[in-house]
């Protein structure tokens, strides 16, 4: 979304120095949360890991209760269909 804000201030006639202003410490703010959140996820990359890896496991398991659920639930419609009246 950077790479626009000068495209739509430009079109939105806004004033130049504040508008580089907001972009400057806003893209300085971005840049240090991100800088900072690299220095802790590289200290921490195991435990990360650790925290990763069962959150797949639990997303992967609520995934195919779901999917399991709309086969059955397919299934069973198509056969309640098929019933002559």
């Amino acid at each position: 979304t950077r790479a626009v804000v000068s495209f739509f201030a430009g079109m939105s006639e806004l004033d130049l120095v504040k508008t580089t202003t907001l972009s400057f410490f806003s893209a300085l703010l971005w840049n240090g949360i991100l800088v900072t959140a690299g220095m802790y996820l590289g200290k921490h990359w195991e435990r990360i890991g650790y925290y990763l890896s069962t959150y797949s496991q639990i997303v992967t398991g609520a995934l195919t209760i779901v999917v399991v659920f709309f086969i059955v639930r397919f299934f069973l419609n198509r056969n309640k269909g098929a019933m002559p009246k």
